[in-house]
């Protein structure tokens, strides 16, 4: 019996960002199995990206830089950089049995209608956030194989899904790394006398810097010694601007940095000096607040932990929230806000939760967002400041120990490896069989049937297949129709008619005919992304 073929869809295993680490745990692990033939579509690497070449799997790239021809192109859509432009003739290449996808449900709807959808299996776990989640994105999970849960919160939420899996398969922890060591606070710089309270984050809406930092000013006027340590990113797009909330909120002198060279990758905590700095071991001028393109080590993001007193999750809403159990399992106390996977993540692990102040929609995706109550937050910290030693060592303890046992990644990848198993691929399409589709005919309306008729019958009689009736892509088509109006690439309403909508099945039914055409074709696939799959 052949071993099955799976294919990840993720950011790219060599990254240091929530994804890519779930990714490349899960992945080195199946590899190392030897039960299936692996291969990743790392959509934020590029071709020659020395990080790639220590991955032992078959690794596709997705990225271009700026000064490619192709970039464009790239640039063209927005969903490209999620792997859009690129996963079918990498499927073409690999032929999976299985594509499974763990990122946010924007970033990997399209592979739902992909012309090739009919050869393999698909298995999502989406990252939910929030509820209620936007239709559309119901829709895409509903026409998965397998909807896997990453926490019970969200499995809850899903549980009307016939398709969702019984177990859930949160993110883990390497404990080889993640585990308390020496504080390095003289090494760095960081009174040993002050209280450190820390965070780590994206500099992004969601996160919320802003009360992070008045929960510090409020905190400090019962207890002088507390500092913030916060690692995330500055200057960073639609992100929090940092000095001026520094400047805002009274702080600039009491809130730590990670900064990293460019030139040698020597990073050191410091207090804010701008967005770039000189080395202090090279003396170049290269120094930039850490990021997820160009980040610290695990080793090094260890450190750091390790220098915290009590760790803080201070967002709106997360999927899963890595940053709680990295600092948890150092023995670091964990603080949540009270809404979605932190709710879950903080109990498990013996943390606090904090209460909320409101909770309200956003109007971009129509999901509620938490936001917590600041005094109940700063109160949390001023008892946990004032308990006694005995007590904090205890809680210390206890949090790592939790920690280590819910969150290991052998186990959970071990119900991965029980997803794979079970999946039945006998009822996927042969990659091998003869060619279905040719280039179509213009399509013509048919006046006398509804919206939802005439597109149900070019699905059925032209496209040829059923399902892509109940996908997200059209779906979406159809309430473009029935509005009359429609988004362009610049987020602005546009008109929209029946004659827009049998172009845009026309493209794909040329589409699908193409990529039908290649796959039938004794030529072989020459793009470096695919040659460099099999050279790197």
């Amino acid at each position: 019996m052949r071993k099955k073929r799976i294919l990840l869809c993720n950011e790219a295993s060599f990254l240091n960002s929530g994804y890519a680490n779930y990714g490349r745990e899960i992945l080195s692990r199946l590899y190392k199995t030897d039960k299936y033939e692996i291969a990743e579509l790392g959509c934020y690497g590029t071709v020659n990206d020395p990080r790639s070449k220590s991955i032992p799997w078959m690794y596709y790239a997705n990225g271009v830089d700026a000064k490619d021809e192709r970039f464009k192109k790239y640039k063209s859509s927005p969903i490209n950089q999620f792997g859009h432009w690129r996963f079918d003739i990498v499927c073409l290449d690999f032929k999976p049995d299985i594509v499974f996808d763990v990122r946010d449900p924007w970033m990997f709807d399209f592979e739902s209608s992909s012309p090739l959808r009919r050869f393999f299996k698909w298995v999502i776990m989406p990252a939910m956030d929030s509820i209620p989640q936007k239709t559309e994105w119901l829709t895409s999970f509903n026409t998965a194989d397998v909807l896997v849960p990453y926490t019970l919160w969200a499995k809850e939420y899903l549980k009307k899904f016939d398709n969702l899996w019984p177990k859930t398969t949160p993110a883990g922890i390497n404990t080889d790394i993640f585990k308390p060591k020496r504080n390095r606070r003289t090494d760095f710089g960081i009174p040993q006398d002050s209280f450190v309270i820390g965070s780590v984050m994206r500099n992004q809406r969601r996160k919320l810097i802003p009360g992070l930092f008045e929960v510090l000013s409020k905190v400090r006027e019962k207890n002088s010694n507390a500092i913030l340590y916060l690692h995330t990113t500055f200057p960073e797009m639609a992100g929090w601007n940092i000095p001026s909330l520094l400047l805002d909120f009274g702080i600039t002198n009491y809130v730590y940095f990670t900064y990293k060279c460019k030139s040698c990758s020597h990073f050191f905590p410091s207090k804010f000096v701008g967005p770039q700095t000189f080395c202090p071991k090279c003396n170049n001028f290269q120094c930039t607040l850490s990021s997820t393109s160009d980040g610290i080590s695990d080793e090094d993001l260890s450190d750091i932990y390790n220098m915290f007193d009590l760790y803080i999750q201070y967002a709106v809403c997360e999927g899963f929230g890595m940053p709680q159990i990295e600092a948890s399992a150092c023995g670091v106390p964990v603080m949540s806000v009270d809404y979605s996977a932190m709710s879950e993540i903080v109990r498990n692990i013996g943390g606090y939760a904090i209460n909320l102040s409101s909770l309200s929609y956003e109007i971009e995706n129509h999901a509620k967002r938490a936001y917590p109550d600041i005094e109940h937050t700063v109160g949390l910290i001023n008892d946990y400041i004032s308990s006694d030693v005995v007590y904090k060592n205890n809680k210390k303890v206890e949090v790592c120990k939790k920690t280590q046992e819910l969150y290991n990644w052998d186990n959970i990848s071990k119900i991965w490896e029980e997803i794979f198993d079970d999946i039945d691929i006998s009822s996927n399409c042969n990659w091998q069989e003869e060619k279905q589709y040719s280039l179509s005919e213009k399509i013509y309306i048919n006046n006398k049937l509804s919206n939802f008729d005439l597109i149900k019958d070019i699905c059925e009689n032209i496209i040829l297949d059923k399902k892509l009736m109940f996908t997200n892509f059209i779906q979406t088509t159809l309430v473009e129709m029935d509005y009359g109006i429609s988004r362009d690439s610049n987020n602005k309403i546009v008109p929209f008619d029946k004659n827009q909508a049998l172009e845009k099945l026309e493209k794909y039914t040329n589409m699908k005919a193409f990529i039908d055409e290649l796959r039938c074709s004794k030529e072989k696939l020459v793009e470096d992304y695919i040659l460099y799959a099999y050279n790197k």
